[in-house]
C-alpha cells in the first residue's frame, strides 16, 4: 500500500509545476495548511511519523468510500395554468379603463372585472345602419315581386281548361317557386348583417367586462396605450390544471421525459420553502404535442396544501448520478496555489494516514457537490484521511 501511494504522489508531483520540487526538502505554501505541521510539506515522498503532540492535533479522520454520488442542478421555472378564460373587450375603443380586480382574486361568473367608457364614431354607426336597412328593403322588395309573380301564375292556372295549357302553366309555376327558394337562401346574409349591427350597437353601450366563468385572476392587461375591440382585459383560471414550465436553454438541461424531480417553491417574507415531487411530461429528449417552443414541462405528483405559487419556483434534479464513485468528504480536502500571474490555480490535496505515518497526496477531482468530491486519482477506497486543528 505504501509503494502505491508513493508512486501516485511522485507522478502527480512531476505533473504539477507548483510541486516540481516535491522530492526536495523545500517548503511549499498552502492556502489551507496544517498550521504548525506545515513541515509535513517538506518531503511528500518521505512519510512523516506523527509524534504524540501531532497525534493530539489531528482534528478529524475521514474514510475514503465508494458509493452513490449525486450532483443536483436547479432550474428556474414558472407556473402555467392550462384552464384559462380570456375576458375581452367588445367595444371598438375604450376610455377611462378601470380594473376592479387584482391578480390572485377569486371571482364568480357575472362579476364585473373592468369598467370603461365606450368610444365610437356616430357618423359611421348611422351609415352602417342605413346600409343594413337598404339590404333588408332590397331583399324584401325582390322577394315580394317573385312571390307576386307566383300568385299571378296560380290565379291564371285556375282559369285554364285545356290539359296542355294547364301542364305548361304548372311547369312555369314550379320554375318560379324554385327561383324563389334559391333567392330566399340569400336572406341569411341579410340576417347576419342585421345581427352584426345589433351586436355593434349593443357593444357600444357596454361599459364593463364581466367574468364568464368562476375562477381566479391570473393576469391583467394593464397597458398605457388605448384599448380596442378584442383586447384581453383579464385572464381567469380555475387553477385545476397547471404545470411548471422551464424555458429553453442553449445547453442541454439534462431533464428527461418521465423522470421524477423535486419542485421547490421558495419561501418569501418569513415563509418556509415548500418541496414536492414532480414528473417531467415534456422535454427536449422526446418530441410530442406537449413539447412546444422548446419548453420543458413538469407536472406535480402530489401538491401540498397552502403553496404560494407567486413565490419563486425551482425544479431540482440529478445533473450527475454515479452509482459507484470514489468519494472524498469536502472537509478533508485542502488546496494550494500553483502557477503564476494569470495562470494561478488551486490544486487539491489530502493527507493520507497509514498507521502512524502521514503522506501528502494530490487528487484529481472530477466533480463535487455540497458534501463530496468525486475523485479519480490520488486516493483509494479505504484510505484514512486526516485534517489538523
Amino acid at each position: 500500500m505504501l509503494s502505491r501511494k508513493l508512486l501516485c504522489v511522485a507522478v502527480l508531483c512531476i505533473s504539477l509545476p507548483a510541486v516540481a520540487a516535491c522530492g526536495q526538502n523545500k517548503e511549499k505554501e498552502s492556502s489551507d495548511s496544517a498550521g504548525e505541521f506545515e513541515y509535513l510539506y517538506h518531503d511528500a515522498l518521505a512519510g512523516k511519523v506523527l509524534n504524540k503532540d501531532e497525534k493530539e492535533s489531528v482534528q478529524r479522520e475521514y474514510k475514503v468510500e465508494k458509493g452513490e454520488f449525486r450532483k443536483s442542478i436547479s432550474e428556474i421555472g414558472e407556473i402555467v395554468y392550462e384552464d384559462l378564460y380570456y375576458e375581452s373587450m367588445e367595444t371598438n375603443e375604450a376610455d377611462n379603463v378601470k380594473f376592479l380586480v387584482g391578480v390572485g382574486d377569486k371571482v364568480k361568473k357575472g362579476d364585473v372585472l373592468v369598467t370603461y367608457n365606450a368610444v365610437y364614431n356616430e357618423v359611421d354607426m348611422t351609415e352602417l345602419t342605413r346600409d343594413v336597412e337598404r339590404m333588408e328593403n332590397e331583399y324584401q322588395a325582390e322577394y315580394d315581386a317573385k312571390r307576386a309573380e307566383i300568385n299571378m301564375a296560380e290565379y291564371e292556372l285556375k282559369k285554364l281548361r285545356g290539359k296542355k295549357e294547364r301542364e305548361i302553366k304548372e311547369l312555369q309555376i314550379k320554375k318560379l317557386k324554385i327561383t324563389l327558394d334559391k333567392f330566399a337562401e340569400t336572406r341569411e346574409s341579410v340576417v347576419q348583417a342585421r345581427q352584426e349591427l345589433n351586436e355593434t350597437i349593443r357593444c357600444n353601450s357596454i361599459t364593463s367586462v364581466v367574468a364568464t366563468h368562476d375562477g381566479y385572476v391570473v393576469a391583467l392587461n394593464e397597458k398605457e396605450t388605448g384599448y380596442v375591440k378584442g383586447d384581453c382585459m383579464v385572464t381567469l383560471s380555475g387553477k385545476e390544471k397547471y404545470h411548471i414550465t422551464i424555458p429553453p436553454r442553449e445547453e442541454l438541461s439534462g431533464l428527461k421525459y418521465g423522470s421524477e424531480v423535486a419542485i421547490i417553491v421558495e419561501g418569501m417574507n418569513g415563509e418556509s420553502d415548500v418541496t414536492m415531487q414532480g414528473k417531467v411530461a415534456a422535454a427536449p429528449n422526446i418530441l410530442g404535442a406537449r413539447y412546444y417552443a422548446g419548453n420543458t414541462e413538469v407536472y406535480i405528483i402530489d401538491e401540498p396544501k397552502g403553496v404560494n405559487w407567486s413565490n419563486p419556483i425551482k425544479v431540482r434534479y440529478d445533473g450527475v448520478y454515479i452509482e459507484d464513485a470514489i468519494k472524498v468528504p469536502v472537509d478533508a480536502v485542502m488546496t494550494e496555489k500553483s502557477g503564476g500571474g494569470a495562470y494561478v490555480e488551486d490544486i487539491e490535496f489530502v493527507y493520507i494516514k497509514d498507521k502512524e505515518t502521514i503522506y501528502k497526496s494530490y487528487i484529481n477531482v472530477v466533480d463535487k457537490n455540497n458534501d463530496y468530491y468525486r475523485v479519480c486519482d490520488g486516493v483509494a477506497e479505504g484510505d484514512t484521511l486526516v485534517r489538523f486543528k
